[in-house]
């Protein structure tokens, strides 16, 4: 069963669509409803407040099995689309609490007229990039090459470690944290809506924003502190105000095609304002990447130097 929000009377329970997800073992896309993938154009009753864009709910239940495209195509199921404020909470307060829905099943809410799989033409530009998976891999390899007695790649891995820990790790990390809880004191709703406590329980939450330090206290204080490797403060420098500007760019990019600002603070600054929180936080990622490199390096002499 699925649900176009125009008709109020259908919304007396939970979604048919939906009830199957306890059942564990069974992979049968059957069990999840009639595969419509278009509920026809949404109406916009008066007096409701209108969305920028129209979004639709879709829910999947994966198979046990890696599927292809075509057959994980078939296992999405269209449950509901929205096109006004209102329509948006008629939807969320008929579906499952999140925290209810358990492996093998996803939500996913896309804009109307994109499917969420990566064949749709929307979506083919799109992906994640993770700074520290990317730092993670080079330390993993550093510390085999080391373990092996591996010299020459050792000595590629330490410096990449050290100068990628330096530039943008430690920086942006203490960024974070110190950006992130500094707003969450002063209004929460600016950085981190109550609303999304049901998307991301208080545990995730400082896993992402305050747990983070302990990796960064244990690469200090256990592996680079007797380091052989020095590095170049201004290349340094000039990576971290790249990579902020890159993310700078992004940023504005999505407000600019999509009208949405990713985190609320900056719907209530000015331009001045913004222009000025963006250049306090690089000033800021500045100053903590030397005292990285104070507390990395300490007074030791005569480290080699990346060339």
């Amino acid at each position: 069963m699925v649900f176009s929000l125009n008709q109020r009377s259908n919304m007396s329970g939970k979604y048919d669509t939906m009830k199957y997800h306890h059942e564990e073992n069974s992979d049968n896309d059957e069990d999840i409803g009639l595969n419509i993938t278009d509920l026809g154009p949404i109406d916009y009753p008066q007096g409701e407040h209108r969305l920028q864009h129209a979004y639709c709910l879709w829910f999947s239940k994966r198979p046990s099995q890696v599927q292809d495209s075509q057959n994980y195509s078939q296992a999405l199921r269209l449950i509901g689309q929205v096109g006004t404020v209102e329509q948006w909470w008629a939807l969320y307060s008929h579906i499952i609490r999140l925290s209810d829905i358990p492996a093998h099943r996803d939500l996913q809410l896309f804009k109307k007229g994109i499917k969420p799989m990566w064949e749709d033409p929307s979506n083919k530009k799109g992906g994640k990039w993770v700074l520290q998976c990317v730092f993670l891999t080079v330390a993993i390899a550093d510390e085999v090459s080391k373990l092996i007695n591996f010299s020459i790649v050792q000595s590629y891995t330490e410096k990449i470690r050290h100068f990628l820990f330096s530039s943008l790790v430690f920086p942006n990390s203490l960024l974070v944290i110190s950006v992130f809880w500094s707003i969450w004191f002063i209004d929460r709703e600016l950085i981190f809506p109550r609303i999304i406590d049901e998307f991301y329980p208080w545990w995730l939450n400082h896993t992402l924003h305050t747990f983070i330090i302990i990796p960064l206290i244990i690469e200090v204080v256990v592996r680079f502190k007797n380091s052989n490797v020095r590095i170049s403060r201004r290349k340094i420098a000039i990576v971290l105000i790249a990579f902020c500007s890159i993310y700078q760019t992004l940023f504005l990019t999505v407000y600019v095609v999509h009208g949405v600002w990713l985190y609320p603070i900056y719907k209530v600054l000015t331009w001045i304002q913004r222009v000025g929180f963006s250049l306090l936080q690089l000033f800021l990622g500045l100053v903590y990447q030397q005292i990285g490199l104070f507390l990395l390096e300490g007074q030791e002499k005569g480290k080699a130097k990346i060339k």
